[in-house]
């Protein structure tokens, strides 16, 4: 085996450039796609006024959280400016936080804290308001909560009850610090990066997943070039077999991928600031693994570059639509189960070790390899 590689290495000294290339494409293409998206997100943020009448904490925290979404832009304007923008369409939309609205908070009240000013354009209209209704919704929780236990207290005769307040910033305090569950308002596609308050519209390695099963095939075009009569005639006088020659050098090009793939990690490390376990490096293994040998068995049935690079293609497309990055299926998989079956990106994507297809590609591998030899 090691002289098959040294072999290789002698053929890959020629072809270094066009290797490289592809070797490296899918972190490039990633990197690309997902800094893309982050300018047109940037741009293309909806434009929100807000109105303060009090100037009081909660308030000015129901404007903070409107302000974390990604997809909005929110901008500080009085009523009479409010109107104005919003009938001139320069915003599209406006929230007016009414005068009153700590107190009524703090008393249980919900009903008319928050008026608007909307167009028939408006159509982030809907989606925010839900958005503020579920900020106000988990304001009101932590004011109820005080509340039980400010009375609680009185009923056991409590002396030195903490204020509203105080208790308010403590459930706040405890939130953060134990890292509890909890439910807030996004929409579909934000995904918020809590460490570097970056989003993206992709998860970075289900689309550097098939950018790496587009490449891995495109570089399997050696197997097409191998097989030619030329090439076998020269097996009758080499002291190992074709199948030999072919399956090491499937073996030479994993090792090879999953290094690279290894240094694509640490790069999305700096990148994207992505966390990653120790099970993460055997799933990124099992995930090269699985890739390569379907690559070398799709390639082993052409002889024609054309015909390939065109199956490649319709293929790696098939491939992007049911892994569900762009359009989600996940109703689509509850009619059609085996749609995940037949995805070698579900494992991945899933954080899975092993995939149903791992265990089908390696049998046709076996097979294969088991077959006689003209």
């Amino acid at each position: 085996m090691i002289h098959v590689w040294k072999t290789r290495l002698m053929q890959l000294k020629k072809r270094w450039l066009s290797i490289a290339f592809w070797a490296i494409l899918p972190f490039l293409l990633t990197w690309i796609v997902l800094e893309t998206t982050e300018v047109i997100q940037d741009e293309s943020k909806i434009p929100v006024g807000i109105v303060l009448k009090e100037n009081t904490e909660m308030a000015h925290l129901l404007k903070e959280n409107l302000q974390s979404s990604t997809f909005v832009d929110v901008l500080d304007i009085t009523e009479t400016e409010a109107k104005q923008m919003v009938a001139t369409h320069e915003i599209d939309s406006a929230f007016v936080i009414e005068k009153g609205y700590e107190e009524a908070i703090l008393n249980g009240e919900r009903n008319r804290l928050i008026s608007s000013y909307t167009t028939n354009f408006s159509f982030g209209y809907v989606p925010i308001r839900e958005m503020i209704g579920s900020f106000v919704q988990e304001d009101s929780g932590k004011a109820k909560a005080a509340q039980t236990i400010l009375q609680l207290g009185d009923y056991l005769n409590v002396n030195n009850l903490p204020t509203t307040s105080e208790i308010i910033e403590k459930v706040q305090e405890v939130e953060i610090s134990e890292n509890l569950v909890y439910t807030s308002f996004q929409f579909q596609g934000e995904n918020a990066t809590k460490d570097n308050n970056r989003s993206y519209l992709f998860d970075p390695w289900q689309l550097w997943g098939v950018f790496a099963l587009l490449s891995t095939l495109l570089i399997f075009d050696w197997v097409i070039r191998d097989r030619n009569h030329l090439m076998q005639s020269r097996f009758a006088f080499i002291r190992y077999s074709f199948k030999h020659y072919m399956l090491s050098n499937v073996i030479f090009y994993i090792l090879f991928l999953y290094i690279i793939d290894l240094l694509t990690a640490i790069g999305f490390h700096y990148l994207f600031q992505d966390q990653w376990q120790w099970k993460s490096i055997f799933v990124l293994l099992g995930f090269r693994v699985l890739i390569t040998i379907i690559s070398f068995l799709i390639a082993l049935c052409f002889q024609r570059y054309l015909i390939y690079y065109s199956f490649v293609f319709s293929f790696v497309l098939i491939v992007f639509l049911i892994s569900g990055i762009i359009i989600p299926i996940e109703g689509l998989t509850q009619l059609v189960p085996w749609i995940n079956v037949i995805n070698p990106m579900y494992a991945f994507s899933e954080g899975e070790l092993w995939h149903p297809l791992f265990i089908l590609s390696t049998i046709f591998l076996v097979l294969w390899y088991m077959k006689g030899e003209k």
